[in-house]
């Protein structure tokens, strides 16, 4: 309520202080998930853990999501593209019926991939917990890969 009166009173910096605050709320409770799954604590704490899990992985967090958000945005795209465009085009064209398939079949495409790039997300985020809290990554990901990503390169 109070980020909604702000945004209300001043209008333009109003909306990039509400966004402002709304990436920080975002990036602070990232991890709270696997916190809670793995932790005997309450929601305050689990916060204020996972904005202490960010300090330390936030370049491979942001950076790794950011992947799987670009590749299957692409995706997305590309199959919004081809169903509503070629849709159209078929509807044009008077074949309504492959037009209602390929806008059906691109509908149930993007929201397996939407269900997917979501899975993705959240084993990418629970692999970078396990790694930030034990220190190896879990079973199955290449131990190389995982360090890397967490070293600071040099110059």
């Amino acid at each position: 309520m109070v980020l909604r009166a702000i945004e209300e009173r001043a209008v333009f910096i109003g909306r990039w202080i509400v966004a402002l605050l709304g990436v920080a709320w975002t990036l602070a409770t990232f991890m709270v998930v696997p916190v809670l799954v793995s932790q005997d604590i309450g929601p305050f704490d689990a916060v204020k853990h996972s904005t202490q899990l960010l300090k330390r992985t936030w370049g491979e967090n942001l950076i790794g999501n950011a992947g799987i958000s670009f590749v299957f945005s692409g995706i997305g795209a590309v199959l919004i593209l081809v169903g509503y465009g070629g849709g159209r085009v078929l509807l044009d064209r008077g074949d309504d019926f492959s037009a209602i398939l390929l806008m059906l079949v691109s509908g149930m495409l993007l929201a397996a991939v939407m269900i997917l790039g979501s899975a993705l997300s959240g084993v990418y985020q629970a692999a970078v917990y396990y790694f930030a809290v034990i220190g190896d990554p879990p079973e199955g990901f290449d131990k190389d890969l995982i360090r890397d990503a967490f070293e600071r390169k040099s110059a």
